[in-house]
């Protein structure tokens, strides 16, 4: 990289090394919780819009992204990551496989809202 660690984020690292654009990050990122939405949708019945489009949810997962997964990544691989050992398809890899731990974690308070909010709306509109 050619911009000092100071100037960068860990996120923008891990783009670079993924050989991704800032953007096809962020779209990888939100892929992720698109699919998660999906399972919470289906476990919980809860229609996936009334998920996908609620941005206290994706603010959550955009939490929980940080902590776990980027934050996870750094503690074990910042040093192979700066010493150029990994391929853009192992750095991919390490997002999908520290992805997973966010898979057992949903707000269940946040959901109760949402789910609340929206059959009070869905009352309201008819």
């Amino acid at each position: 990289m050619t911009t000092t660690a100071k100037q960068t984020t860990f996120r923008h690292k891990l783009a670079y090394y993924a050989e991704l654009s800032y953007l096809q990050y962020e779209n990888l990122r939100h892929q992720y919780f698109l699919e998660w939405c999906g399972k919470i949708a289906h476990q919980k019945y809860i229609p996936l819009e009334w998920l996908s489009k609620n941005d206290y949810l994706k603010n959550w997962f955009d939490d929980q992204w940080v902590a776990l997964v980027e934050s996870g990544i750094k503690k074990c691989y910042d040093d192979g990551l700066d010493r150029k050992v990994f391929t853009p398809d192992d750095v991919l890899l390490m997002l999908d496989i520290f992805c997973t731990e966010i898979q057992n974690y949903y707000p269940k308070v946040l959901l109760d809202k949402i789910i609340k909010d929206q059959k009070y709306e869905n009352k309201v509109c008819k």
